[in-house]
């Protein structure tokens, strides 16, 4: 099936479909204004559907030693592995403010449990 025959599908002849994807495209949103460096290691909120969202940031030592005089030296803001996530995705664009919340754009769908059902009405397979 093409792209444009599975879009006419799902948003203009399926209603089911169509409320299915709302409902996947508000898993995604949050009642919150939530900055990232307000998370600092975990955390957790709900989406406007009230489903649990896990924020967490990936642990790691970003203390070195400084070889001159051997103080520990905090290191996080020149480390990259620093990544926050969003229910397991990894936020590659975060705190963009929006006129109504600020926006953080993560690297994959997250399907909540019963978003599954929404693939298989479709036809897709989950890979």
């Amino acid at each position: 099936m093409n792209h444009r025959l599975l879009t006419d599908r799902l948003l203009y002849t399926d209603v089911d479909a169509c409320v299915r994807v709302l409902e996947l495209l508000l898993h995604h949103v949050v009642c919150h204004v939530i900055c990232s460096t307000a998370v600092e290691t975990a955390a957790y909120t709900v989406n406007v559907l009230g489903n649990r969202v896990n924020l967490t940031r990936d642990a790691h030592d970003h203390r070195d030693t400084d070889v001159d005089n051997g103080d520990s030296v905090d290191n996080a803001s020149d480390n990259d592995d620093d990544k926050l996530r969003f229910n397991g995705a990894v936020l590659t664009a975060a705190d963009l403010m929006a006129t109504d919340g600020v926006v953080h754009v993560i690297d994959q769908l997250i399907l909540p449990t019963d978003g599954l059902y929404l693939t298989t009405s479709a036809g897709l397979t989950m890979v």
